[in-house]
C-alpha cells in the first residue's frame, strides 16, 4: 500500500503483480530523490488550456521518499511573463498575474 498524501512515508510492501495476458512495459519507481528523471518525464510549463487559473512550471514536481510529489500552490505576487495586457487576443497574454501553480 502506498501511504497517500504524506511523501515522507515510506512505501509499505512495494510489489509489482503480473497479471496473466499483461506485460510491464514502463516504470518509474521514483528512487532518487529530487527531480523527475528527465529522460522519461516532460513538463506543461506556463496558462496551458481551458482558462485555468493555474500556471504550470517544473519546479514543482519532486522525487522524495520513493514516491512523485507534484504541489499545487497559491501564489501572492507572481507575474506572468507573457503578459502582453487586456487587449491581447491570447487569454495566456491577457492574466498579469499567476494566481496558482503546479
Amino acid at each position: 500500500d502506498i501511504m497517500a498524501g504524506d511523501p515522507s512515508r515510506e512505501v509499505v510492501n512495494p510489489e509489482v503483480k503480473e497479471d496473466e495476458g499483461y506485460e510491464l512495459v514502463w516504470s518509474d519507481e521514483f528512487k532518487v530523490d529530487g527531480r523527475p528523471d528527465p529522460t522519461k518525464w516532460n513538463f506543461e510549463k506556463g496558462f496551458v488550456r481551458n482558462n485555468e487559473l493555474q500556471w504550470y512550471q517544473p519546479h514543482n514536481a519532486y522525487c522524495k521518499g520513493g514516491q512523485l510529489v507534484i504541489e499545487a500552490r497559491r501564489e501572492t505576487d507572481m507575474k506572468n511573463p507573457n503578459f502582453k495586457g487586456s487587449q491581447a487576443s491570447n487569454w495566456k497574454q491577457k492574466r498579469a498575474k499567476i494566481a496558482y501553480t503546479s
